[in-house]
């Protein structure tokens, strides 16, 4: 698929903070913040995140409708946006870290980007979901080892 055919988010929908607040069983807890949406929003698993987060990419984008079976419209809501990086600041940082989600294109289930890890300060391209994924389980990883170790 080219880079033609993938949609480019806005620059509010871009960077995510996520807060990873328990790790158990190789699946993670805690909330994420962007600047278009008014509340943290909390998770309950790394597929909740991804479900969240796509939800979240849906409302916002216009040409992007998510698939589903009911196909009635998504209500989209207009949403004051704030700058990202003082929100981003006056989050407080995760029990077992910190990451910052940049989504550049995004097409159904596939999406590509960079994750950073604030903590460690690290950053990884991804180019799917999947790969998104085990990079958050390579970072949990890393953290169990430094607080076991």
């Amino acid at each position: 698929m080219s880079i033609a055919m993938k949609e480019e988010l806005p620059n509010t929908a871009k960077y995510n903070v996520i807060k990873i607040d328990d790790y158990i069983n190789h699946d993670i807890k805690g909330e994420f913040y962007n600047c278009a949406i008014r509340e943290n929003q909390f998770f309950r698993g790394t597929i909740d995140l991804i479900d969240q987060l796509d939800q979240f990419f849906d409302e916002i984008l216009c040409q992007s409708e998510k698939r589903r079976f009911d196909q009635d419209k998504v209500i989209r809501d207009k949403r004051n946006h704030s700058n990202f990086h003082q929100q981003a600041r006056r989050l407080a940082q995760g029990n077992f870290a910190t990451l910052i989600l940049r989504v550049q294109f995004r097409r159904h289930a596939s999406w590509q980007g960079e994750l950073t890890w604030i903590e460690e300060n690290k950053k990884q391209y991804f180019r799917s979901v999947l790969e998104l994924v085990v990079l958050i389980e390579e970072v949990m990883k890393k953290v169990e080892i430094e607080r076991d170790g």
